[in-house]
């Protein structure tokens, strides 16, 4: 979840000159000998497919960390290296769900790719869309906009998923997809000071970044109660205890580093065996 605005414009205008160049690329996830080819096609564009593969993805950079390089694993690449899943990705670092439903609609190119046979959407979005524009927060209101953000974020989730349920029926029929959210950890009050909320004193960050999460992941909590077909994962204190994650499982404020991420992913992986009983 990096928050720029302005990257998806840049990045699409850079996939069209790349694809001008290379009409025939072609690969099968991880499988690209050229790492941009992978980035474009598997990653940013959705095109390469796992064979009856079950599980799609739609995320930001907590499953694109490096926009498609390997800098570091990130939750998407330790899902598929270590715990074995075949997942049909469309996972762009800086995406929000606002562009996902109204503008990029990476879901029809995964339904399109993964066929009948695919049964489990994955999300991992959100971030960008609480923190996108955050010279907006000040003190005086910012529980006011995290509520108005949350309360778009939750009509935007409704939205893709009865969009993305239709469409799959009227293809292939059968059942909807089963769709999974989750939560971000905890920042580290001491990576927080330089982070974001540029309008907000340093003293008062740590606690609104923590806020912020707390709130999210009971808006995803209740969605998910109301709704049978969406599953909620809470992933606080994976990297640390309440209210804070162990700096030295980080990256930045936002994002873990490579063991953070692999921790993530274990537990993440676990909640979602629970359910699906498969990889």
């Amino acid at each position: 979840m990096k928050r720029n605005t302005n990257r998806i414009p840049s990045i699409i205008a850079l996939a069209f000159i790349w694809l001008g160049l290379s009409a025939f690329l072609s690969c099968d996830s991880h499988d690209s000998e050229n790492p941009v080819d992978a980035w474009l096609q598997c990653q940013m564009l959705g095109t390469c497919t796992y064979t009856n593969a079950r599980f799609g993805m739609i995320g930001d950079s907590w499953t694109d960390f490096g926009f498609g390089t390997q800098l570091q694993r990130d939750l998407y690449d330790w899902l598929v290296e270590e715990h074995g899943y075949h997942i049909n990705a469309s996972n762009l670092a800086g995406q929000i769900l606002q562009a996902e439903v109204h503008q990029f609609l990476a879901w029809r190119k995964i339904i399109d790719h993964s066929g009948s046979q695919l049964q489990y959407m994955l999300i991992s979005l959100g971030g960008n869309d609480l923190l996108d524009n955050s010279t907006e927060y000040t003190s005086a209101n910012a529980a006011t906009i995290v509520q108005q953000r949350l309360q778009q974020y939750e009509l935007n989730l409704t939205n893709l998923i009865l969009a993305a349920n239709i469409y799959k029926m009227e293809l292939y029929g059968g059942e909807p997809l089963k769709w999974f959210i989750h939560g971000y950890d905890y920042p580290n009050p001491e990576l927080v000071s330089g982070c974001t909320f540029s309008n907000i004193p340093a003293n008062e960050k740590p606690a609104l970044m923590a806020s912020l999460l707390n709130e999210f992941n009971a808006r995803q909590k209740h969605l998910a109660s109301i709704n049978p077909d969406l599953y909620y994962f809470d992933l606080r204190g994976t990297l640390g205890g309440t209210q804070t994650s162990n700096q030295a499982l980080k990256f930045d404020c936002i994002h873990p580093n490579d063991i953070g991420f692999q921790m993530i992913a274990a537990r993440y992986a676990a909640n979602l065996q629970l359910v699906t009983q498969e990889r």
